[in-house]
Formats: structure tokens, C-alpha cells, sequence
């Protein structure tokens, strides 16, 4: 006796949860889509483009300082290394260090600057807004 008083209810309730469904409105849809176009606001604003900046040093001085959008070709003043910024990158083309590990190591990013410690030569970019591998 007492289940049929449990589906009585449930059948003058309307049924179960799952039969009911909530129609979506069109303000709804307006508020998604806005909630939608602010959480990208921040990818079309702050777009970094090729704003970034190389800077080489040598023996702790500044020896060069230019856009990573404009091709150079830099020699330390010893004649032994050969930075390259070409293409938006920047890497070391020669070394006369014995391991040459800087210019096997690629391009120079913020989060990867290149360093060549025989010579004393650090290459850095600067102003990007890239994540490392901490940040992951």
C-alpha cells in the first residue's frame, strides 16, 4: 500500500526529474555569448605580436639591443661569437667554445635564454608574455 502512494506522487508531481526540461531563451543566449566574447577580450587586447626585445651581453655589458622583427647579425667583440636574428628568432650561428652547446641549444626564448659561459656571452628576449615549463 504505501508504494502505491509513492507513485501517485510522483505521477501527480508531473513524473520524473529527467522528463522535465528547461527551454533555453534567448537572453540566455545573449549572456552565453557574452560571457563567451569577455573571457577572449583579453587574447585580442593584449596580443603580443613582435614587440619582443633581444638583448646580448658580453663579459656583463650590453653590446646589442633591437627588436626580434628586425634582421641583424651581431659579432661579439672578440671576433668569437655570431649572433643571428632573423625570421622573429634569434640563435647563436658560431661559437669558438669547445662544446659549442649554445649553438646546438636552438632559439633564444624568455623562457630559454641562450648563454655561452667560455666566451661570456648571454642572449636574452625580453617583453613576451610566454609561459614557461614551471608554469604548466
Amino acid at each position: 500500500m504505501c508504494i502505491e502512494s509513492k507513485k501517485s506522487k510522483t505521477t501527480e508531481s508531473g513524473g520524473n526529474a529527467k522528463s522535465r526540461r528547461f527551454p533555453v531563451r534567448p537572453l540566455d543566449a545573449v549572456i552565453i555569448a557574452a560571457v563567451v566574447l569577455l573571457s577572449l577580450a583579453p587574447l585580442l587586447l593584449f596580443s603580443r605580436g613582435t614587440q619582443d626585445t633581444v638583448v646580448v651581453s658580453w663579459h656583463g655589458n650590453e653590446i646589442y639591443r633591437g627588436k626580434l622583427s628586425t634582421p641583424a647579425r651581431i659579432t661579439t667583440p672578440d671576433g668569437l661569437n655570431t649572433i643571428i636574428v632573423e625570421n622573429g628568432e634569434v640563435r647563436m650561428l658560431e661559437a669558438s667554445c669547445a662544446d659549442r652547446i649554445c649553438v646546438f641549444s636552438g632559439k633564444a626564448t624568455p623562457a630559454h635564454p641562450i648563454i655561452c659561459l667560455p666566451n661570456q656571452v648571454v642572449i636574452t628576449v625580453i617583453g613576451s608574455d610566454e609561459a614557461d615549463s614551471v608554469s604548466w
